[in-house]
């Protein structure tokens, strides 16, 4: 359960990263 919950959040702080890093990019991926 706890496994699962410490995924799910450094899932959402990949996407995190990712909205960030591509922030002033033209060729960032859309948001699921």
């Amino acid at each position: 359960m706890q496994a699962g919950f410490y995924n799910c959040v450094g899932q959402v702080r990949r996407e995190f990263n990712f909205i960030i890093a591509g922030h002033g990019k033209t060729e960032s991926r859309p948001a699921s």
